[in-house]
């Protein structure tokens, strides 16, 4: 077949075998690259002479055996006799072998050839050279094939012979397309030959070794093994010798970074022997420039390798693409495969490929290039370093794994083995699964050991987060809050985006609320990356440095920010923390229904990855916002929900405490819910947050004291919020603030307070809160007289508690009178102006029907009150209510509470 297909190279072979039966002595040389078919046209050849009658005398080179004196032309003609005497010289030597072929060629034609004859040794090519000489004009063809060595380090014997101006050149090349579709005809037919001889080609060069794999595969029953093509492209490379099997073991390592000047440092060969190499390799079709042409014979090539000799090559190829400024991902990878080095260039590569992974949101490979840089640190404290990075990381991918790398960090913190801000960093990720035993360990001894005056950023930060988040632990710890620096101007307005960030919220919730604080809030917003994994607990602090500053809309807009700038690929933290914050914020613009819908949205997630403190956040929402809407049942349920004991140490805590005291208030246990806004006051107070916009819990405990009749307890906790707000611009918290203080104010200055309650929660955008106060200024102005305004405030309220997304506005019951206002006259009654027949009378008194007690209830039930309220106020079951509303919708032919007209039957109440 090879034949067939180099009609040149037959033709000229031919050509000699017929010159040499003529009786002239030819001289050819078969050259070409390797796997070019060179030794299959010897052998086609020898077949032909033997079939015209030639005697055929073969031998073949060796490098093994190059060194052998005369073993080439000793497998040709029979020395043994002359080798074993003494004495005898080269001359007599060649002589003897012309003697024996002339012998030959006496009796017929002679074919003498030689494989691959740069292996022979010069002893045999002496012998080979004179018996050309000798056997001029005789019946004799001496074909040999030959590879040129890449250094051109041939023998100047071997040179002078092939270069003789008596001997023939004969060209192996490789095949052309056409020539591989005439090879893949009988493999797959003319027409699949047609279509695959180009890819085929381009797969090989043409090499036809290289073909007659790939037909090898596709004869094969798993035709995308492409196993006999890779063996093939390993064995051309070996074949062609060590110095091209190390650069193509080079190029192979090297991959897409593979250029000349990288591939001769690795291989440690001059760049113009690499070029000639290289040339070779492309001829042989190995290689398409500096890129194997099938890129799985590249894998095939290393994994022959030993293990021990392919992890240096994959090491110094790291070093070889960094010092060439390759990408630190490339060098990285390399040294992943080839195991721990611990040589100083390394772990920073490796961190810097983990920030890149990071950048491109390739979370696990970045853990990969971490652990495998604390591998390689030579000094402890900087492996670990990596440790505690890889530990953060994993919380994002799978919690238990981080629990475990965490906690096994504890040990060697505690052994002094890590360095103190590393510890801290440790501290600081255990308090949010709220492991405060192990934070506070962890922290104590690093304090102590270490001293605070030693301790830099990391410890500001770490007290900065203690004191806004976890302040229970700062306590157990012994130590207090950073200092306030003497001019009275907040600290840490410099630095790294989370310390400034951190501080911004502890000013907040230390009472330095600025005029400026919303605009700091949001410019480090704008300075952190949404999707940056870093900067996530840098924008929760910014988020609650806008909640707490009363920034509600402000703060609801940079939730849809991040959210739309984050994409896909955010961290998940930063993805539920956002959801969180949508509950949180629309809880206090009173929008219950999309905070409970928010809130329960992230809650399974969170629940999931273990309790932490925003799941205790999430659950004072729940609680809180089921109950302002009256589902007291659901909030309950949250309430029963199992909780850490832990998370009454922490800020979200005290969310909870007051929720839990809201849920008891709308229940009627006054005393639980007192004890609750109590115990949150107690701590705020002695944490050192006691920000008004926090928990306002003076007001809950004021509003408590009110249920149990005793509004002297309340007046002064509400006139001490009221003093905390005192320069501050917290809308949402005087709006409520006010509206506590007019039920413990007299009736008639009730209005006026009430009336400047509504346009500061109208200002904050909270329309629950609004409602409710209209609520109360209805309630108000009935107790004056003022019909329409009462009725006018009691319309608006309904209708702003019906835009709260399905949540069913509860007024607050009013203050019950004192004693020294008791004294104020009834109003004067005024006639319905609902006409009696509209209300299913007949003319005369439309409300004769209805029963004192049956007036009380509609009175109440007009005026907007809930069922429950009614049953507190007149000291009658919720069941009684009922009943007696019935009879009143009977009595007067309406359906509704809502046909009833406000203000009817005031004398009743």
């Amino acid at each position: 077949m090879v034949l067939v297909e180099r009609s040149k190279a037959a033709t000229e072979l031919d050509s000699v075998l017929a010159e040499a039966a003529t009786g002239n002595s030819v001289i050819a040389v078969i050259d070409g690259n390797v796997a070019m078919g060179k030794t299959t046209l010897l052998r086609v050849l020898k077949e032909r002479a033997a079939a015209a009658g030639f005697t055929v005398l073969s031998a073949v080179g060796d490098l093994g055996d190059h060194h052998v004196p005369y073993g080439v032309v000793g497998s040709v003609v029979d020395l043994t006799g002359i080798l074993s005497r003494r004495g005898s010289r080269a001359a007599d030597i060649a002589r003897e072998s012309a003697r024996e072929v002339a012998g030959l060629t006496a009796r017929g034609p002679v074919l003498i050839t030689v494989d691959d004859i740069q292996y022979a040794d010069g002893e045999s090519l002496h012998c080979l050279r004179y018996l050309a000489h000798a056997l001029r004009g005789q019946p004799l063809a001496l074909v040999m094939t030959f590879s040129p060595s890449l250094r051109g380090e041939e023998s100047p014997a071997l040179r002078s012979f092939l270069q003789g101006a008596n001997v023939r050149r004969i060209r192996a090349d490789a095949l052309s397309v056409d020539g591989v579709a005439r090879m893949l005809r009988d493999v797959v037919g003319e027409a699949g030959s047609v279509c695959l001889a180009a890819r085929y080609h381009r797969l090989t060069g043409g090499n036809p070794l290289l073909v007659r794999s790939l037909c090898e595969d596709a004869r094969s029953e798993r035709r995308s093994s492409g196993d006999a093509l890779r063996r093939a492209v390993v064995h051309c490379v070996d074949r062609m010798g060590p110095l091209s099997l190390r650069i193509a073991r080079s190029v192979a390592v090297l991959g897409d970074f593979a250029n000349l000047a990288t591939v001769s440092r690795l291989s440690e060969v001059d760049p113009g022997v690499a070029r000639r190499v290289v040339q070779r390799l492309n001829s042989v079709g190995a290689f398409a420039g500096l890129r194997f042409r099938y890129r799985p014979a590249a894998c095939a090539l290393l994994e022959a390798m030993p293990a021990d000799a392919l992890d240096s090559l994959r090491f110094r190829a790291a070093r070889v693409l960094h010092e060439a400024g390759a990408p630190v991902t490339s060098v990285a990878d390399r040294l992943l495969a080839a195991g721990p080095r611990r040589q100083a260039w390394v772990p920073p590569v490796l961190e810097q490929a983990a920030d890149r992974a990071l950048a491109d949101h390739r979370v696990e490979r970045a853990v990969q290039y971490l652990e495998f840089a604390a591998d390689c640190c030579a000094d402890e404290r900087h492996g670990y370093s990596f440790r505690v990075r890889v530990a953060a990381l994993r919380s994002t991918l799978d919690v238990r794994s981080a629990e475990e790398a965490f906690l096994a960090l504890k040990a060697p913190i505690l052994a002094g083995r890590v360095h103190p801000d590393d510890a801290l960093r440790v501290a600081r990720a255990r308090l949010t699964p709220l492991h405060l035993g192990d934070a506070a360990d962890m922290i104590r001894h690093t304090v102590d050991n270490t001293g605070q005056a030693a301790l830099g950023e990391e410890w500001q930060l770490t007290r900065l987060i203690l004191a806004t988040s976890y302040p229970g632990v700062l306590a157990r710890v012994g130590v207090a809050p950073e200092p306030v620096d003497p001019s009275g101007r907040p600290r840490h307005r410099h630095g790294p985006l989370l310390l400034r960030a951190a501080q911004e919220l502890a000013d907040t919730l230390t009472g330095a609320v600025d005029p400026g604080a919303v605009e700091r809030a949001e410019r480090l917003l704008e300075e952190a990356r949404p999707a940056s994994f870093a900067d996530t607990t840098a924008v929760v602090c910014a988020l609650l440095a806008l909640v707490y500053a009363d920034a509600l809309d402000t703060a609801s807009r940079w939730c849809d920010a991040i959210t739309l700038g984050a994409g896909e690929d955010a961290d998940p933290g930063l993805s539920a923390g956002i959801r969180c914050f949508r509950a949180f914020v629309a809880l206090r613009q009173g929008d219950m229904d999309t905070a409970v819908e928010q809130a329960e949205g992230v809650l399974d997630l969170l629940e999931g990855h273990g309790w932490n403190d925003s799941l205790g956040l999430l659950l004072a929402v729940l609680v809180e916002a089921h109950t302002a809407a009256g589902n007291d049942q659901a909030a309950a349920d949250f309430l029963r929900r199992p909780i850490k004991p832990e998370l009454f140490e922490t800020r979200a805590g005290l969310h909870y405490l007051y929720a839990r005291g809201r849920h008891h208030l709308a229940a009627g246990r006054t005393h639980a819910a007192l004890a609750d806004f109590i115990a949150c006051g107690d701590r705020m107070v002695k944490w050192g947050i006691d920000a008004p916009a926090l928990v306002p819990w003076r007001l809950g405990a004021a509003e408590a004291w009110l249920r149990m009749g005793q509004p002297e307890r309340a007046a002064p906790l509400v006139e001490a919020q009221l003093a905390r707000l005192r320069g501050t611009e917290l809308t949402r918290t005087r709006g409520i603030t006010l509206r506590c203080l007019a039920a413990v104010r007299t009736a008639g200055e009730r209005p006026a307070i009430l009336e400047r309650a509504l346009d500061a929660l109208q200002r904050s955008g909270d329309r629950y809160e609004s409602s409710r106060v209209l609520a109360d200024l209805s309630d108000a102005h009935r107790s004056l007289g003022n019909w329409t305004k009462a009725r006018s405030a009691a319309h608006r309220a309904r209708r702003i508690g019906k835009n709260c997304r399905g949540a069913v506005v509860r007024p607050a019951r009013p203050a019950p009178v004192p004693r020294e206002q008791a004294a104020v006259p009834a109003p004067e009654r005024r006639p319905v102006r609902a006409g009696a027949k509209e209300l299913g009378g007949s003319g005369g008194d439309t409300f004769a029907k209805l029963s004192f007690s049956e007036r009380r209830v509609a009175a109440l039930a007009a005026a907007g009150y809930a069922n429950r309220e009614i049953a507190e106020r007149l000291y009658i079951t919720i069941s009684t209510v009922e009943q007696h509303l019935t009879r009143v919708y009977r009595k007067l032919s309406i359906k509704r509470r809502e046909e009833l007209p406000i203000g009817f039957g005031d004398d009743a109440m």
